[in-house]
């Protein structure tokens, strides 16, 4: 291979080295390798060359074997549950963060029902549920009162005080009203009662799917209609002028 000897010297060149005939011919050249080695330095990609069977290690022994496969299978396990580890502390918090709008989505469902077919008395006008209570009860016809809802909204001015004068007080439906102390305004234990009977057959199957047991949705469900019960009460006898 030839050499180049950079000018500027001072004696001659060994044998077998070419020398350059001039200092500016040389530079560029050594511009060129100086930079091409910044360039290598800096150059962050790794250069994986596959090894040739022949060049891996091989053990031949079964206790050798056996240690690589352990190894293999920990690594195989390490990556497959750190996603499952990652969801398993997922799920919990995420059913938790769930329980509360599917339990007020579920009690508002279960409110109107009560409130329509039940307060209003919309059940006395539905054939198909006389139908079914009849078969149920074996009466020829069931009847219910609402509740003394109905003659409450009668009792009731637009300004939301209540009737007080006394043609109003001689009236049947104001004299249903004379044996409640909030007069239909406020949830009973009865009705409350009635109200958590209803609420089971939507959140049990429901709260099934989140993941919830029997024990943990009955935990969840009674806590949020008492506190139903509570604000109700606390709420809508005072805005009728009763305390």
């Amino acid at each position: 291979a030839a050499y180049v000897c950079a000018g500027w010297r001072t004696a001659p060149c060994p044998a077998g080295i070419v020398a350059a005939s001039t200092p500016s011919k040389t530079m560029p050249s050594l511009l060129v390798l100086a930079f091409t080695a910044s360039a290598a330095a800096y150059n962050i990609i790794p250069i994986v060359r596959p090894i040739s069977p022949s060049a891996q290690p091989v053990s031949s022994t079964p206790k050798a074997l056996a240690h690589t496969q352990i190894r293999s299978a920990s690594v195989t396990q390490l990556r497959a549950a750190a996603p499952s580890m990652a969801l398993g502390l997922l799920a919990p918090a995420a059913k938790y963060v769930l329980a509360v709008p599917t339990l007020y989505a579920l009690m508002s469902v279960n409110e109107y029902c009560t409130h329509r077919w039940y307060q209003h008395a919309e059940f006395n006008k539905e054939a198909w549920m006389q139908k079914i209570a009849c078969i149920l009860t074996g009466r020829k016809e069931y009847k219910i009162r609402g509740g003394g809802h109905v003659e409450h909204h009668a009792e009731t001015y637009d300004d939301m005080t209540l009737k007080k004068d006394d043609r109003w007080r001689r009236t049947p439906a104001a004299a249903s009203l004379d044996n409640d102390r909030f007069r239909g305004t406020a949830f009973t234990w009865k009705t409350t009662g009635l109200m958590t009977f209803q609420m089971l057959f939507s959140t049990l199957p429901v709260f099934h799917l989140l993941g919830f047991s029997l024990p943990m949705t009955i935990a969840i469900l009674l806590p949020g209609m008492l506190l139903h019960a509570a604000a109700w009460n606390m709420l809508h006898p005072p805005m009728h002028g009763l305390g």
